[in-house]
């Protein structure tokens, strides 16, 4: 026997029978043709896998099979396919093979709530204090939306000016081609009343439009950011369903 061992395939393992009946969330990476295996070769997808029923998630997992290869290698390297495993019919005394059967909309409403609360490519900041803030949605309404400025400090004491409240700032262009104008935050002396409390930013209406042209809805009761990140995710992957 020689000494050297065989390359080991990695990732974590893919066993379908755990999954059958569920809803599964793919993320192919790769497609390898021509794999050497116990049985000779054979070709495999390299994938991340979600199991939206379970919550389990499967990472850089090798997914084989003649009938599921070629339901996930189409869309290598950075698409997603959902669909509830099965099996198929057995041919010529064969075990039946394990399919993927086509999702439905109730479960495309399952995986976007999946996505908002796992957005792709978000990075975290190594060691930092505070979460990082969702980035900026990108792609067909414009330039990022504008931010607030920050309140200025009060001036004032007893009997002294208060500093003149600066000028709003130009309007500037916000994500969907529309100006947003920064707020100007009152001023505040000895005993002056304090500045009523924004209301939280509902979902712009432009940005709701361009998610509904991609087939997707903000879920009820989704903020402003939860709304920017949806859209980074589908905006230019047209595969979405």
């Amino acid at each position: 026997m020689s000494q050297f061992a065989q390359p080991g395939i990695g990732g974590d393992k893919f066993e379908a029978a755990k999954h059958n009946g569920h809803l599964l969330l793919f993320f192919p990476s790769a497609f390898r043709a021509d794999v050497p295996t116990q049985n000779g070769t054979a070709d495999c997808v390299d994938t991340k896998i979600v199991d939206l029923d379970t919550g389990e998630t499967l990472n850089d997992a090798k997914v084989w099979g003649k009938a599921m290869v070629p339901q996930l290698k189409g869309e290598v390297p950075d698409g997603m396919v959902l669909g509830r495993l099965g099996q198929g019919q057995g041919k010529a005394g064969n075990n039946p093979p394990w399919i993927l059967h086509p999702h439905t909309e109730q479960d495309v409403a399952v995986a976007e709530r999946y996505l908002a609360a796992n957005p792709r490519n978000q990075f975290a900041n190594p060691g930092a204090q505070q979460a990082p803030a969702a980035a900026p949605a990108q792609g067909g309404w414009g330039a990022p939306p504008a931010q607030q400025a920050a309140p200025a400090p009060a001036q004032g004491g007893w009997g002294a000016p208060q500093t003149p409240s600066p000028a709003p700032s130009a309007p500037q262009q916000g994500g969907w081609g529309q100006a947003q104008a920064a707020a100007a935050a009152p001023q505040a002396g000895w005993g002056a009343p304090a500045p009523a409390p924004q209301a939280a930013p509902a979902v712009h209406p432009d940005l709701v439009a361009a998610l509904a042209r991609k087939g997707h809805q903000v879920p009820p009761g989704g903020t402003q950011a939860e709304a920017e990140q949806l859209w980074a995710l589908v905006q230019n992957n047209p595969d979405v369903a």
